[in-house]
């Protein structure tokens, strides 16, 4: 007997996967020069010669422990460099025990609304959003709840309380947002810390704050504010995908 929820997945069309395969497939009949494939985050650019140089090191040393399994959470140097480059960066206060090694930004999105979200509760998103994240929240038994934006795509904060009610567990947070590119300010990260910490006190339950930043290092000035800084409540989703070219490495934390 076959599970009836994982067949319907697996005969759902993936839009954005048959997009890719109709490009590959007009490069083939026209020509790759002609073509401009927009439908997923393929790299455009090369991973930097830094890493590459990095993994011909890699492969050159032990082979043994290259490829050997690692702890659940990843290689204890490697979370401690993550909270290492914070701590500089952010000046986060991350230790390597809070640091959990990832299949990228997707799978940390996945294991934080199974772990966080019960049946009938609710994760708050702002639009414009990645469409995944109905996904993971429905996987979870969950409603995600998408709350437009203000017409400079900052958190429409009127609109975003009226949709906090005692049912959500979550907001999910994109920033610079895909498909917006819209950076969200410092301001707009402050008053959504002070959102969040009245409605924990209003409905007496934790209100989580996941911060998805695949594209935290496409800022063309200064630096993305850190939401670590706003709000104690706070996971940070990250991936290498797209700041190092890799996103067939499927890393992140």
């Amino acid at each position: 007997m076959i599970s009836a929820k994982p067949l319907a997945w697996g005969r759902t069309n993936n839009i954005i996967r048959e997009l890719t395969a109709y490009g590959a497939a007009r490069k083939a009949e026209i020509g790759a020069d002609k073509v401009y494939d927009f439908s997923i985050g393929n790299p455009s650019v090369p991973a930097p010669d830094c890493l590459q140089e990095a993994l011909e090191e890699l492969l050159r040393g032990d082979s043994i422990q290259l490829h050997s399994y690692t702890p659940a959470p990843g290689l204890p140097s490697f979370r401690a460099a993550i909270a290492d480059d914070l701590k500089r960066r952010y000046n986060a206060d991350v230790s390597a025990d809070m640091v959990y090694v990832t299949c990228g930004a997707s799978s940390g999105l996945s294991i934080c609304t199974h772990a966080l979200l019960q049946p009938g509760e609710r994760a708050l998103t702002l639009a414009p959003f990645f469409p995944e994240y109905t996904v993971f929240a429905e996987a979870a038994g969950a409603e995600l709840v998408a709350v437009p934006p203000a017409p400079d795509f900052q958190p429409d904060f009127p609109a975003l309380e009226a949709a906090l009610d005692e049912k959500a567990w979550m907001l999910i947070i994109n920033s610079p947002n895909n498909p917006s590119g819209a950076l969200l300010t410092a301001a707009s990260m402050a008053r959504l810390g002070e959102l969040l910490r009245a409605a924990e006190r209003r409905f007496g339950h934790p209100v989580y704050l996941i911060s998805d930043e695949p594209y935290r290092e496409l800022v063309y000035e200064g630096t993305a504010p850190c939401a670590l800084d706003c709000y104690d409540d706070t996971i940070l989703c990250y991936s290498y995908s797209k700041s190092l070219s890799l996103p067939g490495e499927r890393l992140g934390y």
